[in-house]
């Protein structure tokens, strides 16, 4: 019977920079790319904001953190146009600060 080790018989051909190398873009496969927006879709979400600043509804953020979308929910305090960024109110009372250009996706709860 052939009792084959997989990984384990080539691990010690290997140099530790190359198993180092391996693991990295392992890792690095697993993030996402940041998506470009449309203008149409922009529009929506500035008559959606500027309607759930208006009659305070809870809204879920879908935004890009790091190197993976994140999601946030609450409702939303302001928008500032000059520093391009939102203002968004959790559940726990804490104010959130997103970047308008690292949306993803704006929808109401």
């Amino acid at each position: 019977m052939l009792r084959d080790r997989g990984t384990i018989k080539w691990t010690a051909m290997m140099l530790p920079e190359h198993v180092k190398m391996i693991r990295q873009w392992a890792e690095s496969d697993q993030y996402e790319e940041q998506a470009e927006v449309d203008e149409q879709r922009a529009e929506e979400w500035n008559e959606l904001l500027a309607l759930a600043i208006e009659d305070a509804l809870l809204v879920q953020v879908t935004f890009y953190q790091g190197q993976n979308y994140t999601q946030a929910a609450g409702s939303v305090m302001g928008v500032d146009p000059f520093a391009q960024t939102i203002k968004l109110l959790d559940q726990s009372d804490q104010v959130k600060v997103i970047k308008l250009k690292t949306i993803r996706s704006i929808d109401r709860i």
